[in-house]
């Protein structure tokens, strides 16, 4: 413990003992003026600051002081720590020109400040002419030096991160970076007693391009070592955002600057969602044309049967008038891939119809009404679009009596031939072997799994491209995807409308 002596007039002080003191008379009073307690700060490996400290005084009293160590009082939970009191250095100021003004000034400072921050608390009791009259107290604040560099973890906070969809679930999944998260920053190799006290609090973020600021959260909060800053981008446009947050030490005597870099992406639901768009786009496209090109061949066929009927005898060409209006019905309901079956039932009761017409013309040439009648009473089989196949054993008999009746030129002969050839023999059934029995089966069956199939592997070869697509233009794109809305997204529907053409590739290269 270290103990100090001075009077208020005189300014030659010597050392003796375990005090210090300047001679003078012991007559007289002192009292200390000003508040306790005295507060000094310095850094650390230098002398503090120096406080200059009064007493009103009567005559010529003797001025002692007699400092306590310092203790560290703060912060709490730190291991005990002294500063011995012999480095407290007070001293008199010079004393004016006139002895007697009734003031008395020392100076008060501590010599050499250790590597032991915090605050240090201890007692300066004050004698007069050798009795005790009051105690002043003392606040020591040791700081971290200024000029001693302390590094964060990391420097800067960059993170990624991405806006969310407020009904659908796991956009964070999709993304595969957060929505919102807590981001820890940590200041290794914190001095004992410098420790975090404070933040900014809230950190501004704005988006680059004077976009605004971040709709969200970004709120920066102390832990003992470091900070946490907790970011919520879930309604954050996309962008970039940058910002500044503070970090407090030891209630402000050091303040560190945090610089903050936040990527916002789109929501992934709205770049999915995009996808189909172009994916269904592409279909629409594709439906369109080939619907396009069934119109235009379905009118085409009709307008062929129509031009083949017209050359038709007027008698008989009435008869084919439910067989173009059923065409003409089809078309009109949209029915293009029945016209093309239908198509091809009208050319054979057409070339039907015209057999008839040459078979009448050559019953009419004998005057052979009994044929005649025949021919007659297939009108309504054709009015009623009766199968082909089931007239032409009618027609058949009706040629072959007609044969009988008449003598044809040897020129005619093959002509005749090919009418009178009649209905063709019904095949006898083949008695079908276990083996050929078993692949009719198998043919059925993937005649009838196949095109259920088909629509299946081309659903998952789109879904397969349209993930390829996100991947390669959102998780491997922009790390603010959809801050450029017309060009990302755009390439997100592009991409959609290749989808359904690699998709029919991919099952090509599978056939």
């Amino acid at each position: 413990m270290g103990g100090f002596c001075r009077t208020a007039l005189v300014a030659l002080s010597c050392a003796w003992g375990d005090a210090q003191y300047v001679a003078a008379a012991s007559d007289g009073t002192a009292q200390f003026l000003g508040a306790s307690p005295i507060e000094i700060v310095g850094e650390s490996g230098k002398q503090s600051e120096t406080r200059t400290i009064r007493f009103q005084t009567t005559g010529t009293p003797t001025i002692q002081f007699v400092t306590t160590d310092l203790a560290r009082s703060a912060p709490a939970g730190l291991q005990a720590a002294l500063i011995d009191g012999g480095q407290v250095r007070i001293t008199p100021l010079a004393p004016p020109k006139t002895e007697v003004t009734g003031i008395s000034a020392f100076e008060i400072a501590i010599n050499s400040l250790p590597s032991r921050y915090g605050i240090f608390s201890g007692e300066i009791a004050v004698r007069v002419n050798g009795q005790p009259t009051e105690t002043i107290k003392l606040k020591l604040t040791v700081q971290f030096p200024a000029a001693q560099p302390i590094a964060m973890q990391p420097a800067t906070l960059s993170k990624p991160m991405t806006s969310a969809s407020a009904v659908l679930p796991w956009s964070a999944l999709l993304a595969q970076r957060p929505a919102e998260g807590s981001f820890p920053i940590t200041i290794p190799g914190l001095p004992e007693g410098v420790e975090v006290t404070g933040t900014s609090g809230s950190v501004q973020l704005m988006a680059e391009g004077g976009q605004g600021p971040l709709i969200g959260t970004a709120e920066l909060r102390p832990t003992k070592q470091g900070a946490v800053l907790s970011v919520d981008t879930s309604a954050s446009a996309p962008g970039k955002y940058t910002g500044t947050g503070e970090i407090v030490l030891n209630g402000g005597q050091r303040r560190l600057l945090l610089p903050v870099d936040i990527s916002v992406r789109s929501n992934p639901w709205t770049v999915l969602f995009l996808v189909l768009i172009g994916v269904l786009l592409g279909h629409l496209a594709k439906w369109s044309n080939e619907r396009g090109s069934k119109i235009v061949s379905a009118q085409n066929r009709i307008f062929e049967i129509e031009a083949r009927a017209q050359t038709v005898r007027a008698d008989f060409r009435e008869w084919l008038g439910p067989t173009l209006d059923d065409l003409r019905t089809k078309f009109l309901s949209g029915q293009f891939d029945a016209i093309l079956t239908l198509a091809t039932a009208a050319d054979a009761r057409i070339a039907l119809t015209e057999r008839l017409v040459r078979l009448s013309d050559r019953a009419e040439t004998l005057r052979n009404n009994g044929i005649l009648a025949r021919i007659s009473a297939l009108r309504g089989s054709i009015l009623g679009l009766s199968d082909v196949e089931d007239i032409r054993p009618t027609v058949a008999s009706i040629e072959t009596a007609l044969l009988a009746a008449e003598t044809l030129p040897a020129n005619d002969q093959d002509q005749a031939a090919d009418d009178v050839a009649g209905p063709r023999p019904k095949a006898q059934a083949q008695q079908l072997s276990p083996g050929s029995r078993l692949q009719q089966q198998l043919v059925a069956f993937r005649a009838k799994v196949a095109p259920k199939l088909q629509v299946f592997l081309k659903f998952a070869a789109i879904l397969l491209v349209a993930f390829i697509g996100f991947e390669a233009i959102y998780l491997n794109g922009s790390q603010t995807f959809g801050a450029n809305p017309v060009t990302d997204y755009l390439s997100a529907i592009v991409w959609g409308l290749s989808a359904d053409v690699a998709a029919r590739t991919l099952l090509a290269l599978g056939r």
